[in-house]
């Protein structure tokens, strides 16, 4: 299992697990009725155009409705026109494929030369494909550019050009690739060469073209019979969606844990990637898959707030409000040499476990990295270029800043949906999700306080007051005569009770026992 794709299944949930070099590369999950709707395409109405944010809501049947941002409200045909009304040296493909100097120019020029009021209009109908997850409060992002992705290629109806993936290095294939697909290429449409797509002959991507106009021209007359707000197209469910998207040579093994999922994987990779139909096993292991394969050992390194490194020192991973924020230490280790060479060795280590880190954790946003403080110059260099390497391998659009003289490094990483441990955890009940909790003599006087508040209330029997047992025990050792006091005040008895519950809650009630 040391290169394998892991797909498992319980009841309703569907797990899904990367191993490459015997490490968990990469693990998602799905259950049923909460599935993700990234890639899903809609036809929706605007509810409101909101000119002060320049973006509009528009329904299309979620439990919010989605927010649509001016950059993503143009049609291809006017995004297209802006680009050649306000060319600046960028060209499409360079937007396309990600090469261009400043990835978000384009959006830029949109946000300078168009208006959301002159784009959409309240009560509109729009077709429209959604691009972000919902998260916590936030709707769905939306976006009226839909990319159908196939397994060599992204379709862009109305896009008009071509380009090739950044990670498809060699000039000769990259020149061939963008030879055959211009030659397959029709008017008003576009495609993107994805990294899968080096080596394949064009007749594979003759077939792939073929295919992705089939589900555009569905979802066209789904469009025209169709009534806003309606989900007219949804994407691939998790096992087949990790098969398209990460099933590469490398990948020796694909094992299934579920008879009606092998069914559905195996007749998918026949269909799609028949040069893959070998690898696809039902899994009869004694040891449930997870577990044989060490999937939960990983998976705990990835939802835990401390990393260990090889070195003996370690990282902490905070996610606030704004931003996440990564913490470098030494730790234990002491180096062998000078402090500035310890130093260096453990921040080398972190700029490649970070990356690592981000990916299986599906982190996305705005990322701190507070590097351990090197004087020299050339170290902060060494560190950058570690990093910046580490991050070429992240399928997610990344941004990075050079370390700065703080030893602060900033980055940025394409976000889709929440964190995995976001979606795997739950704020504790006792703390908020702030990792801590108030101190017992702090609760203790909390409890007196509603005490007292019932003083002057008609009594009914017992006041039971049940709260965390080392508030009893504070209370105990501390103001043993508080209650008593506060019995006589209250011309009632006053019952204790602990509850292992109630850490840093408690509750006041009255009782006829």
């Amino acid at each position: 299992m040391d290169n394998a794709l892991l797909l498992s299944r319980t009841f309703g949930e569907r797990r899904m697990a990367l191993q490459r070099g015997g490490s968990l590369e990469a693990f998602q999950l799905e259950r049923e009725g909460e599935r993700g709707v990234v890639g899903n395409v809609y036809l929706g109405r605007v509810l409101r155009v909101l000119p002060g944010m320049q973006a509009a809501f528009v329904e299309i049947g979620l439990e919010r409705a989605a927010f649509l941002y001016v950059g993503d409200a143009v049609t291809p045909v006017q995004r297209a026109a802006i680009l050649a009304e306000t060319k600046t040296g960028t060209s499409d493909e360079e937007e396309a494929s990600g090469e261009a100097p400043n990835p978000i120019s384009l959006r830029e020029r949109i946000q300078r030369n168009v208006r959301i009021q002159d784009v959409v209009h309240q009560g509109e109908t729009l077709l429209v494909q959604v691009t972000k997850d919902a998260m916590r409060t936030k709707g769905a992002r939306i976006t009226r550019q839909i990319t159908l992705p196939g397994r060599f290629l992204v379709y862009m109806p109305g896009a008009d050009h071509v380009g090739v993936s950044r990670r498809i290095e060699n000039p000769e294939e990259r020149t061939r690739l963008k030879s055959v697909v211009d030659a397959l290429c029709q008017p008003g449409e576009g495609f993107i060469a994805r990294t899968a797509c080096e080596g394949r002959s064009e007749d594979e991507l003759a077939e792939d073209v073929a295919y992705l106009r089939e589900m555009h021209a569905a979802i066209r007359d789904a469009a025209v019979d169709g009534t806003a707000p309606e989900c007219l197209h949804s994407d691939l469910d998790l096992p087949l969606r990790s098969l398209r998207d990460l099933l590469t040579d490398d990948i020796t093994d694909v094992l299934v844990d579920d008879v009606e999922d092998h069914a559905r994987v195996e007749a998918f990779v026949n269909r799609f990637l028949p040069r893959f139909s070998t690898r696809v096993q039902m899994w009869r292991g004694e040891k449930p898959l997870f577990e044989a394969a060490s999937i939960d050992k990983g998976l705990g390194r990835a939802l835990s707030r401390k990393v260990p490194l090889p070195s003996g020192g370690y990282l902490v991973i905070d996610h606030t409000e704004a931003l996440i924020a990564i913490d470098v230490n030494t730790g234990r280790y002491v180096g062998s040499s000078t402090l500035e060479d310890t130093i260096v060795e453990v921040n080398i280590e972190a700029a490649r476990v970070i990356p690592e880190q981000l990916r299986l954790r599906d982190i996305g946003g705005l990322i701190v990295i507070d590097f351990i403080d090197m004087s020299d110059a050339e170290n902060r260099k060494r560190v950058d270029a570690e990093l910046v390497a580490a991050m070429a391998n992240d399928k997610a659009r990344c941004s990075v800043l050079p370390i700065s003289e703080f030893g602060l490094a900033q980055m940025t990483r394409h976000r889709v949906r929440d964190a995995l441990g976001r979606r795997m955890t739950v704020p504790c009940a006792s703390c908020g999700g702030e990792g801590s909790h108030r101190a017992p003599e702090v609760l203790t006087y909390d409890v007196l306080r509603a005490i007292d508040a019932m003083v002057g209330a008609t009594p009914q029997g017992v006041l039971v007051v049940r709260c965390a047992p080392q508030v009893i025990s504070w209370l105990g050792e501390n103001e043993k005569g508080a209650v008593s006091s506060l019995e006589e005040r209250l011309g009632a008895k006053v019952r204790l009770e602990g509850s292992r519950e109630m850490d840093s809650r408690w509750s006041v009630s009255w009782s006829g026992m």
